[in-house]
């Protein structure tokens, strides 16, 4: 190291100052990084490790600011998990109004299908219009509100079971018809992560109601049948030409070793 910068260095250790600057910055990065970009949790944890570090290596002989940076590192460890659900809820926190444009926005397009099919039954109603909806789906896209009144959980629902769909909560596994297209309406959610939407579904019994709202239609279904299967049985989201709904979750919590299956029937479903 040059000498000036030696020099340097060690005025500003003689001061003080380097120790407040140093703390300074960490936190400024640690504030930054959970405001501005919370998704970026190695930078996060990186931040707090450099408080550690920075504490073994420069606080030795300052007992006190050794001892604060250490606490600062950890507490920003801890805080981590509470960080990330903060902004979970935040991302989650516009979804309501979304569907509302989502469905808005539906009206042409729902008024231009049914245009073609003056006196067609009900059903073939809500199938042409879901086909025609489902054409023109893209991934973390609207297009459902949920309500299971057993467990007191709602929710909207989005195309998509990556995972920046379900950090939004339920997602819509894309292979699978939506409701009123006479198919196996499957949808996944987790039990822990993402503010957990599907966390009490083991409590559902048979007869329980789930309630779907589309940009379309109303749709209540009625469980009839809930098992645990393996990860790799794919059974469980064929469509069989019957209108059903299938709930799909990992079992038990935090475990991917198996899939918690909840179906149900469709009892009721009509024109919005």
């Amino acid at each position: 190291m040059p000498s000036f910068l030696t020099k340097t260095f060690n005025s500003f250790r003689t001061l003080k100052l380097l120790d407040g600057a140093v703390m300074f910055a960490v936190f400024a990065a640690v504030i930054s990084v959970g405001i501005f970009f919370p998704r970026m949790w190695l930078l996060y944890i990186g931040a707090s490790l450099l408080a550690v570090l920075y504490s073994q290596l420069f606080g030795r002989g300052q007992k006190k600011t050794g001892y604060i940076l250490i606490v600062a590192g950890l507490a920003m460890l801890l805080a981590l998990p509470a960080n990330w659900a903060y902004w979970v809820k935040w991302d989650q926190r516009n979804l309501p109004a979304a569907f509302e444009q989502e469905s808005a926005a539906a009206l042409v397009l729902n008024q231009s299908v049914l245009a073609d099919l003056q006196g067609a039954a009900e059903k073939e109603k809500l199938r042409a219009m879901a086909t025609a909806f489902k054409a023109g789906l893209v991934n973390g896209q609207t297009i459902a509100r949920i309500e299971i009144p057993r467990i007191g959980m709602t929710g909207i629902i989005v195309e998509g079971t990556d995972d920046n769909s379900l950090s939004k909560g339920i997602g819509h596994l894309e292979e699978t018809p939506l409701p009123g297209m006479q198919g196996n309406f499957s949808i996944a959610g987790d039990r822990v992560l993402y503010g957990a939407p599907f966390l009490k579904l083991n409590e559902l019994e048979a007869g329980d109601e789930i309630i779907v709202q589309t940009t379309y239609g109303l749709f209540t279904y009625s469980v009839y049948d809930k098992k645990i299967v393996t990860p790799e049985d794919v059974s469980v989201v064929r469509s069989t030409g019957e209108e059903i709904i299938t709930l799909i979750t990992c079992d038990p919590p935090w475990s991917t070793s198996r899939r918690l299956i909840v179906h149900g029937a469709v009892t009721s479903a009509s024109l919005l």
